[in-house]
Parts: structure tokens; sequence; C-alpha cells
């Protein structure tokens, strides 16, 4: 059960018009806001609605693991404290099962392990090479969900994530490794190119990029405010997406200097001038 609310928070089956918003601040948190779109929702109206077994053979190739899950689930159903999350499976959606099931996805969240979240074998997330100390789940929802559970009508996904990595030095690096191995999750689980957006604390400056199918960088010119990158990559069954930014150089500051060091200085040299005449003798 664990597994499945790991990948169905961040791999929504067969997901199209997927994209991710990272903000890095100066502390170490990094907040990722996920969207996508699930062109064809009947498998997850079926797990709202308490069956969960069409949902899990699109997430889980390997049959004994299928089956292992399956068992997790039914054994999840028959607890007393989870029961009340489980749809009553008579065969339409409605809102109240819908809000039961993104808290049973959240509920299973809880348990997963720190950092577990962006740190299994599928998907990564790092900064200079470290799994983030923390990881929280602050919300999961499904829009347009409810209704006859056959119903083959897009359900789009959004789920709010919150990390806290060690965060110190000059130069840093955050990566997205994706290692979808066909055992392990099937790369069917994405369509197309996903959206990738970072910014990054304030004072910084992106100094390259890797793993992008397009990119565009925006870095402040004056070298107080934060940088930003924005493009889309290719799910691959191996995949690297990384950014690299540094402290920037405060040409704000070198801006402000320079001005007022060049009005003091011509305050001293007309004094300078004015005290001279004063000194000289009289012809």
């Amino acid at each position: 059960m664990l597994a499945l609310a790991a990948a169905a928070l961040l791999l929504p089956p067969s997901a199209t018009a997927a994209s991710a918003g990272l903000t890095l601040a100066s502390d170490g948190s990094l907040r990722v806001d996920l969207t996508a779109s699930i062109p064809n929702g009947s498998a997850l109206r079926a797990a709202v609605d308490g069956n969960f077994t069409l949902l899990v053979d699109l997430i889980v190739a390997n049959q004994s693991q299928r089956a292992t899950i399956l068992q997790q689930i039914q054994s999840a159903e028959s607890t007393p404290i989870l029961s009340a999350f489980f749809g009553n499976r008579d065969g339409t959606v409605e809102g109240s099962e819908v809000t039961q099931f993104e808290d049973l996805l959240e509920q299973e969240a809880q348990l997963l392990p720190s950092g577990a979240i962006a740190g299994t074998s599928a998907l990564g997330l790092t900064l200079d090479d470290r799994r983030p100390d923390a990881s929280h789940l602050d919300g999961v929802a499904f829009a347009n969900a409810t209704g006859p559970v056959a119903s083959a009508t897009a359900v789009p996904v959004t789920t709010s994530l919150s990390y806290g990595f060690p965060y110190e030095g000059a130069s840093h690096r955050l990566a997205l490794t994706l290692n979808l191995s066909p055992v392990a999750v099937p790369l069917g689980l994405f369509t197309g190119a996903v959206d990738l957006s970072f910014r990054t604390p304030s004072g910084t400056t992106i100094t390259g990029t890797a793993g992008f199918d397009t990119v565009r960088i925006s870095n402040d010119v004056l070298g107080w405010g934060s940088a930003s990158v924005g493009g889309s990559f290719t799910p691959a069954t191996q995949k690297v997406v990384a950014v690299s930014f540094g402290a920037s150089t405060p040409w704000g500051d070198v801006l402000l200097v320079v001005p007022v060091a060049a009005a003091l200085g011509s305050v001293v040299f007309l004094l300078y001038r004015r005290r001279r005449r004063r000194l000289r003798p009289p012809p």
C-alpha cells in the first residue's frame, strides 16, 4: 500500500500535460508542486470507489509485486481505522469518496520513511548529491473525478510536497533522477514531455543545466534576486535532469557604490580646491 501511495502521488498512470514547479529557499527548504492529467480516469475512479485492481495493473508490471500490493490493500481495507477511507464500490464516485481517497493517500504517505518520496529507486531528488533530510506531503487533489466509474473523462491531479536539504557553500546542483526499469515502473506511466521549472534562492545565478530538451534561463542582472530556469524533458528509462547554480556577483551593489563614490570624490575635490584657494596668498 505504501508503494502504491508513492506511485500514485508521484507517477500518476499514463499522465499527460505533466509539470513540476520547484522553489528552493535559502535555508534549504524545497517546495515541489506536481500537476498532471490522467486522460482516461476510469482506473482511478474505480480505485476511488474502492476497487484498486485496475490502478495497480497500470502502475505495477511485476505480478509478484502486484499480488503483494493488492493483499496489502485488502488488509488495510479491513482495518477499522483505515476502512472509512475506502469507497463503497457502488459504481459511482461521489465527492465524499474523492475526499476520502485523498485523505487515504495522505495518511499512507505519512508512513513512508523520511525522504522516501524523493529517494526511491524509481525517482530520486538530490541537492549537491545528498537526499533530503525530511519530506512531507502537503496535499493531493483529484479534480473532476466524480461520476460513473466507467467514465473515461480526464482527471487532473495536483500534488504538493516539501523537502528539507542541507544547504551550505557557494555552488549547488539540484538533480532529478529517473530510473524506470521495466520491472519496477512501466515507462508508459508517462506520456509526452514533462515541463519543469525551478527558482533559486535570492542572490544566486544559474550556471548550467543538463537533461532538458528545451530550456530557458533567467538570471537577475543586478545579482540581488533569485534566478529561474524553465523547460521540458522527455522521460526515459534512465534520465538525469539537473540545474547548477551559485552565488551571484552583486552588480547592483557595484552600480550603487560607483555613483556614490564618484559623488563623494567630486565633493572632496571641490572642497580641496576651495581650501587651496583660501590658502593661496593674495597677488
